[in-house]
Parts: structure tokens; C-alpha cells; sequence
């Protein structure tokens, strides 16, 4: 099988549930893209930001996209977002935006969060659960229903994964609110790290520089 094939199949497979956006959706996703990017190489390359920037706008940018291009179900809309979809853009724009302006606030807060913390915590989680399923299918929102249930039902369970259990309002709390769960490290490491390569691989790929170095030691060894 050529190499060609393997990466025919594999681009066929990532975009088989995406959407093909037409205008002015297209250039949103584009920009919000683009400004992402510019602001981790910025971010790499000059600036400094604290933690809520650093990890909030990646996480805000990534699931804002992924409402915009992958459809909920099969009968949604296949070239635009839906009303639906634009809605839960919004609520990621609310939840996601209160976590960075009021990041500083919450950790002063930490264990006294007020009411409004903790919905958007739960509007915070919901959507990230809704978007996980979008891109990966059910395994993983069901893999975190599960975790959530084991901290909730944790004392009821006999032997050694037992333990006192947690309401729900600390685990969204924990989960939300802190730089520990859905703002913790992977969501440090992927744009530190992960994104500047497929940044570095994107444009070796379009400028031709990655196939010069292909092409390069074939044409040397024949």
C-alpha cells in the first residue's frame, strides 16, 4: 500500500462526519484558526500570558470549531452551522470567557465558589462533553459519565476503588473551576508543545520543504 493511499484513507476518515462550510461560516472558522495560531507562535516566540489565556483560549477556540464543523447528528446541516450549534457556541463563548475574566477571582474563591461559578462550571462541562462526542463518538463522554459517577457513588462501591465520594458541586468545582481538570495539563501541553508542531508540519507540507528532504536523500541513494 503506498504512502499516498494510507494518506488518502486517513484524511477520508478524519473528515468523514465533517462538515463543508459555506460562506461567511468558512472564513469564521478560518480566522478563529488563524488567530489561534498567531497567538500561540506570538506566544512561543515573545509573549508571556498567564495561565488562564494560555489554556482558555485553546480551549475556547478548539470547541467553538468544533461546533462549527461537525454536524450533531446526520440530519443536521452539512454546509452551515445550525441554530443549535450557534447556540452552544454561545454558551462556550459565556462559560469558557466567565473562566478566563474571572480566573484570578477564582482562585481566590477556591473552596467558597459562588452559585454563578458553579453553573457555569456545569454549562463548561456539558459542552465539552457534547464536543468530545461530535469529534470521537460516544467512548469518551461515556468514559467521563463514568468517572464522574465513581466520584459521586465512590462510597457506595465495596474494597479497594472505594472511597467517601464527592457532591456534585465539587466536582464540577474541580473539574471547571480549577487549573486541574478540564484546564490542566493537557490543555498546557497541547498548544506548548503539540500545536507548534502541526504548525512546523503544516507549513514544511505546503512550502515543499518536507518533500525536498523526502526527495533528497532518494535521489542521493537512488
Amino acid at each position: 500500500m503506498s504512502s499516498g493511499h494510507i494518506e488518502g484513507v486517513v484524511l477520508s476518515e478524519e473528515g468523514a462526519n465533517k462538515r463543508t462550510l459555506i460562506e461567511p461560516w468558512n472564513w469564521i472558522v478560518r480566522a478563529v484558526a488563524f488567530s489561534t495560531a498567531f497567538f500561540y507562535l506570538y506566544t512561543a516566540l515573545i509573549g508571556q500570558f498567564g495561565p488562564e489565556h494560555h489554556r482558555g483560549i485553546f480551549v475556547l477556540a478548539t470547541v467553538v470549531m468544533i461546533f462549527l464543523l461537525y454536524p450533531a447528528h446526520a440530519r443536521s446541516p452539512q454546509n452551515r452551522p445550525s441554530i443549535f450549534d450557534v447556540g452552544l457556541v454561545l454558551l462556550t463563548v459565556l462559560s469558557i470567557g466567565y473562566w478566563i475574566v474571572e480566573y484570578n477571582s477564582l482562585v481566590y474563591r477556591v473552596g467558597d465558589y459562588l452559585p454563578l461559578d458553579f453553573w457555569m462550571g456545569v454549562i463548561g462541562l456539558l459542552v465539552c462533553l457534547e464536543a468530545g462526542r461530535r469529534v470521537t463518538g460516544w467512548l469518551i463522554p461515556i468514559l467521563g459519565g463514568i468517572a464522574i459517577l465513581y466520584g459521586l457513588f465512590g462510597s457506595h462501591i465495596p474494597g479497594l476503588f472505594a472511597h467517601r465520594g464527592f457532591t456534585i458541586k465539587r466536582l464540577v468545582e474541580y473539574i471547571f473551576l480549577t487549573s486541574e481538570g478540564l484546564f490542566g495539563v493537557m490543555a498546557s501541553v497541547l498548544p506548548s508543545y503539540v500545536l507548534l508542531f502541526l504548525l512546523l508540519g503544516a507549513f514544511l507540507k505546503i512550502s515543499g520543504v518536507g518533500q525536498f528532504f523526502i526527495d533528497l536523500p532518494m535521489a542521493l541513494a537512488g
